[in-house]
């Protein structure tokens, strides 16, 4: 099933998750998914979760949170590769023809592009 975190105390171990179906469901600290653990302010984020009847009450269990892209961050980034790091390139290298600044430039613009795609794509453990 899927829905989103009401909220969730971190401190007391409980919180709440609002389903699709408009249904609240109790969600303890035992209830996540190995790896999904819920950070301190997680109120609305997207979550997987299976229900279970647990002492005649209906739990959350096997919670993980869904990953959501940022498309304005994506995009921002494809202008940033696209149109800004070509221009700074070009103009580095007709401005400054010497020896080793194209080759600075040349590795400037695959640094920036490498941490932006690590930013965008991090590595799950």
């Amino acid at each position: 099933m899927e829905g989103s975190m009401l909220w969730f105390n971190v401190e007391k171990g409980y919180g709440y998750i609002q389903t699709d179906e408009d249904e609240r469901l109790y969600v303890d600290s035992s209830g996540f998914a190995p790896g999904h653990e819920p950070p301190a302010r997680c109120k609305g984020a997207a979550v997987t979760f299976e229900r279970q009847a647990v002492e005649g009450d209906l739990r959350a269990v096997d919670v993980a949170f869904v990953v959501q892209a940022d498309v304005f961050h994506r995009i921002t980034y494809l202008y940033y590769v696209l149109i800004v790091l070509p221009g700074v390139y070009l103009v580095t290298v007709r401005l400054f023809a010497s020896r080793w600044m194209p080759v600075a430039a040349t590795v400037g613009w695959a640094v920036a592009l490498i941490y932006g795609f690590a930013d965008l794509y991090p590595l799950r453990g």
